[in-house]
């Protein structure tokens, strides 16, 4: 993956790659299909619990999102 993807750009691959919806994955992680929409679209941060509940449910290895350098640069929500 590109490092000039965006979080949200990275989670809409990832769970496209995964064959998952949005109303999937809002049903795996407890968010709104509005909010998985609006993180997709960098319109919302996603928090620590969203993104550890994305990992986990989709089988995804933490460095596929780079969590560290993305909370340095506060592109994750706290």
């Amino acid at each position: 993956m590109s490092g000039n993807l965006t979080i949200g750009k990275r989670i809409a691959l990832l769970r496209k790659a995964k064959s998952l919806t949005q109303q999937r994955l809002s049903e795996l992680t407890g968010k709104s299909r509005g909010v998985i929409a609006q993180i997709e679209k960098d319109m919302v941060k996603p928090d620590y619990e969203f993104i550890g509940l994305f990992v986990r449910k989709l089988n995804i290895p933490n460095g596929f999102l780079n969590l560290v350098k993305l909370s340095k640069i506060g592109w994750l929500g706290e």
